[in-house]
């Protein structure tokens, strides 16, 4: 029974090694594993004596793989099959159902098993309530969705608030963010923006930001993330009570995040409108957070948001700041 055993042992080597993709580099080198993506012009791939490494797309010299791979040229076509390398250099794909492998130029390949473009983001709420003496009921509710792309992201971020005091409503406030992003390179970028603010008590029936402007991912890593923005935008308030006005201001966006100790994540995103026309009437909003993992998606959130306004409508005041704790999920 042991020989039994040695000899199949033996007979499956050939096949756990025919089971592995194939990179030759230019110098000569000859590596083993799997080929995970390839994107930017860096292939990735998986070895089982060093995990995941990252090969200069133009240092192949050939690819043979026991897996189909999904490639997309230059041009946008695409392929899948199994990959070999012809003695005139080119990628042989061998797709399943078709009559003849399709020969391509590897300097045409643009990407490998390309991740599908996704939304993704989060929703968060929040609700308060006490009995008694003090009889308050407030909620909170946010939602911010992203996708994003080699060459643009695309934002739609909403926030409510309401509250009531003893069967009075005290608090009732909506804000939307509509943002389109072209990335002229990997971290330069121009955007549009819309911007709509709806507050009862600011005497704020609506509120616009239309804004153009640039922006610089400064930091962009695994722990850290920190850019810019600043662009010139024309503001918008129609009022219950007072008179409606539109002027010409500018729009300074500052976002950075920070991965702290025992799975926090901590978040701060600082919005400044000037106005160009009266320097006097600006206004700022800052959404700092901490966020905790629960797993399997969910999170803890707590936070505060601040809003000021230098010249504030008639009977209201220049601060509004929001204290919240929410649970949300991640998607």
């Amino acid at each position: 029974m042991r020989t039994l055993f040695a000899l199949l042992a033996f007979g499956l080597l050939p096949l756990a090694a025919a089971a592995e993709d194939i990179v030759t580099l230019a110098n000569g080198d000859r590596i083993s594993g799997t080929v995970v993506d390839m994107n930017g012009g860096k292939l990735k791939f998986k070895t089982a004596y060093a995990g995941e490494i990252q090969i200069d797309w133009a240092q192949v010299k050939s690819l043979t793989t026991d897996q189909p791979l999904k490639i997309k040229l230059t041009g946008g076509e695409l392929f899948e099959g199994k990959v070999t390398t012809t003695e005139a250099g080119t990628l042989k794909i061998e797709s399943v159902g078709a009559k003849e492998p399709v020969e391509i130029e590897a300097s045409k390949v643009a990407k490998i098993n390309e991740t599908p473009t996704e939304w993704h983001g989060s929703i968060d709420l929040g609700y308060f309530q006490s009995g008694g003496n003090t009889r308050k009921v407030s909620g909170v509710a946010s939602v911010n969705l992203l996708r994003e792309t080699e060459r643009d992201k695309f934002q739609i971020k909403a926030d409510f608030r309401y509250g009531r005091d003893r069967g009075v409503t005290t608090e009732r406030r909506a804000y939307g963010l509509i943002r389109y992003a072209y990335k002229f390179t990997e971290r330069f970028y121009g955007y549009v923006s819309e911007e709509i603010l709806h507050d009862r008590f600011k005497d704020v029936r609506v509120g616009t930001v239309t804004s153009v402007g640039v922006g610089l991912d400064i930091i962009k890593a695994e722990h850290t993330d920190l850019s810019a923005e600043a662009g010139v935008a024309y503001m918008t308030n129609d009022f219950y009570l007072g008179k409606d006005e539109g002027h010409v201001g500018g729009r300074v966006f500052i976002h950075f995040r920070q991965d702290l100790f025992l799975g926090l994540v901590f978040t701060n995103d600082l919005t400044f409108y000037p106005n160009f026309e009266r320097g006097r009437d600006w206004q700022a909003r800052d959404e700092a957070a901490i966020s905790a993992g629960l797993g399997k998606g969910w999170t803890m959130r707590v936070g505060a948001i601040w809003e000021y306004d230098h010249e504030p409508p008639a009977h209201s005041f220049r601060h509004d700041v929001l204290y919240f704790a929410t649970l949300g999920y991640r998607f």
